[in-house]
């Protein structure tokens, strides 16, 4: 059996609008800060914004229409960003979104861990992120995440939503994913997933 944690992470899209204490917020972010990297660069940035504050309306605005309509519910509102062009010799950062994706994973499962909720998005527009956010040369945009508690309401979302919400979550086999040896040989062990 693997972690609980695993587990209980979801991809909401029922955000309640509750804020998050900054001290939280905070724990996240430290959360994020431990993880591996190539060559100790830690390649990743996290932009975040606080509904109601002066960038949040901008940040929603990054996103495509779809994802709008739910995540304007959420509290706070963060993009990953990672340095492809890495200090280290100014050469290319091969591992950057590799990195980044592991900073990114601390943050989720910390905040799982506390009860709330971070939905990633790649429904966003690339160029205006760059504009918007004022992203530097060297640096890519990731993806933006919804973060905060989930509604203990969900009659004030649409059907629509609440059926998206109700889906079960469902992952390949594990024999579609793991070979032994070389890619396309069946692992030694099977699973019942």
């Amino acid at each position: 059996m693997i972690n609980e944690i695993l587990l209980k992470r979801r991809s909401t899209v029922l955000f309640d609008t509750k804020s998050i204490e900054d001290a939280i917020l905070e724990s996240l972010f430290e959360a994020a800060r431990w993880a591996p990297s190539s060559r100790n660069t830690q390649p990743w940035r996290f932009v975040y914004s606080v509904r109601g504050d002066e960038f949040h309306a901008s940040m929603i605005e990054c996103l495509n229409s779809a994802n709008r309509i739910w995540a304007s519910h959420a509290p706070v509102l963060l993009h990953t960003v990672a340095q492809v062009v890495s200090d280290y010799k100014d050469q290319e950062n091969i591992y950057a979104w590799h990195d980044t994706a592991m900073a990114y994973s601390n943050l989720v499962y910390e905040a799982t861990d506390r009860g709330l909720y971070v939905h990633p998005m790649g429904g966003f527009d690339r160029d205006m992120a760059r504009s918007v956010l004022h992203i530097p040369e060297r640096y890519e945009p990731v993806i933006f995440a919804a973060l905060g508690y989930k509604s203990e309401n969900p009659s004030k979302f649409s059907t629509e939503l609440i059926d998206r919400e109700a889906r079960q979550r469902v992952r390949k086999p594990i024999n579609e994913l793991l070979f032994y040896g070389r890619f396309g040989t069946e692992a030694g062990f099977k699973s019942k997933q």
